[in-house]
């Protein structure tokens, strides 16, 4: 498995101080009865928060940082890219490569 990070996220990280990245799988739209993939960053203190109390259910380490996994069950591309993205000044990562 590679993981491929945008160099624009890779930047953001290390200005933010951020040392991983949090994937999890939540319920969409309730009529749809889809499953999402919501990314979202962490740093020092959440990281170790999640690791402590056994919500990681898989740490894949990754150049810029670890994708902790919360979602078991989760289906992995060969590649997984991950870019920043702004919507209206809010920064946010997208994952491509990960599904439900």
């Amino acid at each position: 498995m590679q993981i491929i990070y945008e160099q624009k996220l890779k930047d953001y990280m290390d200005k933010k101080g951020f040392c991983a990245i949090v994937i999890e799988s939540y319920a969409g739209q309730s009529w749809t009865g889809r499953l999402e993939i919501s990314a979202r960053f962490a740093d020092q203190r959440l990281s170790k928060s999640l690791k402590e109390h056994r919500k990681v259910v898989r740490i894949i380490p990754g150049e810029a940082g670890e994708l902790l996994i919360l979602s078991p069950a989760l289906i992995y591309e060969d590649i997984i890219r991950l870019r920043l993205k702004s919507f209206l000044g809010i920064k946010v990562v997208e994952a491509e490569g990960i599904r439900p």
